[in-house]
């Protein structure tokens, strides 16, 4: 009788693609939060030209920009809703630009009492994180970047710090408003 010595046996086999599986289950997770890194750096970057944009039209006009066009600064790739996806005040009808995963909002009260740049993340796990830059706000201190979780209506159903401080790097927690965690970086 003559035996094929050149074929793998079942278990073998079986071996073979248990150990595979078991690789593909600790990848993915490492593969996921890389891409939540990257989304977050480039959301990140977004906002603090915003916020350079912001900072010039002011020093030009004394005054902060309602809108998109009057900033000096274009998207290429964004498209212009008329209101944010989260209901956020916003002045004019361009003053949200919105890209697949985030939008970028200039997020501003007619009686002046906020001023602000912000980058939402719309999508994903992280639905509700955000970026936000004040330049005036009646109850948040202006002028420093924060990441900022969003528990208001628990659209950001996530573990506190796990976007600003596992993803973002914003490691410090700083304070807490009615449903908003706000962490700056050290």
């Amino acid at each position: 009788m003559y035996i094929n010595k050149h074929a793998f046996t079942l278990i073998e086999l079986l071996v073979v693609v248990l150990i595979i599986g078991i690789l593909a289950a600790i990848a993915l997770p490492q593969y996921q939060k890389a891409v939540q890194k990257t989304r977050a750096a480039q959301l990140l970057i977004l906002v603090k030209n915003f916020e350079n944009a912001q900072a010039l039209y002011h020093l030009a006009t004394n005054k902060y920009a309602d809108s998109f066009d009057q900033l000096d600064i274009t998207l290429d790739g964004a498209s212009k809703p008329s209101a944010s996806t989260f209901g956020y005040a916003v002045t004019s009808t361009d003053a949200v630009r919105k890209f697949d995963n985030f939008e970028i909002i200039l997020d501003n009260l007619p009686d002046g009492t906020i001023h602000t740049v912000m980058g939402v993340n719309i999508t994903g796990k992280y639905k509700g994180s955000s970026f936000y830059y004040p330049f005036v706000h009646s109850s948040v201190p202006a002028h420093k970047l924060y990441c900022l979780e969003d528990r208001r209506t628990n659209i950001f159903s996530q573990p506190e710090g796990s976007y600003c401080q596992k993803i973002a790097g914003f490691d410090v927690f700083t304070f807490e408003t009615p449903g908003m965690r706000y962490y700056i970086k050290q």
